[in-house]
């Protein structure tokens, strides 16, 4: 399918697939900078990095949740 005629939800898994995988990758270069005896690393600064990494997932986590809950109806106050 060209990308002119794919669905909202077919460009979603492709795009998302594409920088999943960038993501991946870089992580995985992460991982080899934190495991290499080629740097200098304490568990501090692995937890500083752990913690903005997982703050970013997070994010994602709420953009979803953000965006579903916005269209729920409004319900009456009184």
């Amino acid at each position: 399918m060209t990308k002119e005629n794919e669905t909202k939800a077919e460009k979603f898994v492709r795009v998302a697939n594409g920088r999943t995988k960038k993501a991946i990758k870089q992580l995985r270069l992460i991982k080899q900078v934190v495991g290499s005896k080629n740097y200098d690393v304490d568990g501090e600064q692995v937890n500083k990095l752990v913690n903005v990494l997982y703050d970013e997932v997070t994010a994602i986590a709420n953009a979803y949740k953000a965006r579903t809950q916005s269209k729920e109806p409004i319900e009456d106050v009184f």
